[in-house]
C-alpha cells in the first residue's frame, strides 16, 4: 500500500489544498498530512494547530494527521512514506525533504499546475483589500543578471512622461483546472474532467 505525505501549515483549507489531496488519492492509497505545529510554523501559523488538525481530520480522503513538532526530516524517517507531495509552486525551489527521501528511496512529487492559493493572501484579501504579498521582488532574476534594486528604481522613474509603443500579439491565456478520472483507453494519457477555467491577459497585453 503506497503512502503519500503532504506537509504544510494549512491555515485555511482552500480549493488548492483539496485538489492536492484529491490528486494524492489518485497516486496512492494512504494519505498522511504533516501539519507544522504552532512552534515550527512560527509567524506563518495564523490558526492554532489544534483547529487546523481538526479540519484536516474531517476530510474523507485523509487517513492520518501528524503534528510536526521538530524537523520534517525526523517525521519522514519515522514514517518513511513512499511519496512526499507538494504544490507546483515548490518545484523549482529548495526542498528540504529531498535528501531524507533519497536516503531510503522515497520520491518527491509535485501536483499538476493548479491555480496557486496562499492562506496569508486569502486572509489579507479579507481584511486589507487585496493581497500585496502577491507582488514579489524577483530576487532570482536580478541576482542572475547582477541588477541592483537601486538601478531598477532609477530606470523606472525615467518612465514618467515617456510614450511607449508595445509591439506584439495580444494573447488571452486560458487555464482549465481538471480532475483526473483515470487512464484513457485510446492512448497513453490521463482522462480528465474540467473543474473551472480562468483567463489571463498575455502576450503584448501583459507587457503593456
Amino acid at each position: 500500500m503506497k503512502s503519500v505525505f503532504i506537509p504544510g501549515n494549512f491555515n485555511i483549507l482552500h480549493p488548492g489544498h483539496l485538489r492536492l489531496i484529491k490528486f494524492a488519492k489518485v497516486i496512492a492509497s494512504k494519505i498522511i498530512i504533516g501539519l507544522y505545529s504552532d512552534i515550527v510554523a512560527g509567524k506563518e501559523a495564523f490558526v492554532s494547530e489544534k483547529l487546523r488538525a481538526e479540519v484536516l481530520k474531517g476530510l474523507i480522503w485523509v487517513d492520518q494527521v501528524i503534528i510536526i513538532n521538530e524537523s520534517i526530516e525526523k517525521s519522514l524517517l519515522e514514517l518513511k512514506p513512499d511519496i512526499v507531495l507538494k504544490g507546483k509552486e515548490h518545484e523549482f525551489l529548495y526542498n528540504q525533504e529531498q535528501s531524507t527521501l533519497d536516503s531510503y528511496g522515497g520520491k518527491l512529487f509535485f501536483s499538476s499546475g493548479d491555480i496557486t492559493f496562499n492562506s496569508k493572501d486569502l486572509i489579507n484579501s479579507s481584511f486589507f483589500n487585496g493581497p500585496k504579498s502577491l507582488i514579489k521582488y524577483p530576487k532570482t532574476f536580478t541576482s542572475k543578471y547582477d541588477i541592483k534594486r537601486s538601478q531598477l528604481s532609477s530606470i523606472i522613474k525615467k518612465f514618467k512622461g515617456v510614450k511607449v509603443c508595445v509591439v506584439g500579439d495580444l494573447i488571452i491565456d486560458q487555464y482549465i483546472n481538471c480532475e483526473p478520472l483515470g487512464m484513457s483507453q485510446e492512448d497513453i494519457s490521463i482522462a480528465v474532467r474540467p473543474i473551472n477555467q480562468t483567463s489571463f491577459l498575455g502576450g503584448a497585453g501583459i507587457v503593456a
